[in-house]
This record gives structure tokens, sequence and C-alpha cells, in this order.
């Protein structure tokens, strides 16, 4: 990622995953916070952790 630190509200705490995902020359990025309290993406979050 090319950005400072200060300028970047979604990794500022330092627990976000980003993602990205490059196929055939196209290029898809998610950002998901480490630490929800929603519930939102446990599956993968676990997942995560396990590697």
């Amino acid at each position: 990622m090319n950005a400072k630190i200060q300028e970047c509200a979604r990794c500022a705490d330092g627990t976000d995953y980003v993602i990205t995902i490059k196929y055939e020359g196209r290029e898809n990025t998610v950002t998901i916070a480490a630490h929800r309290t929603d519930g939102k993406y446990a599956d993968l979050l676990d997942f995560i952790d396990k590697l």
C-alpha cells in the first residue's frame, strides 16, 4: 500500500487485514477489521488466524 500511515484510517490501529487477489491481470483488494464485534467474517478471520 502506497500510503503514509497518518493518512490511512483503515490500518492506523495495525489490526486490519488487507487482502489482495490477483487473477489474469485483474486485482481486487478488500480490508477487514481483525477485531470485529458484529460476528461478520468470523469464519474468514478464523481461517486467517490459522495460517
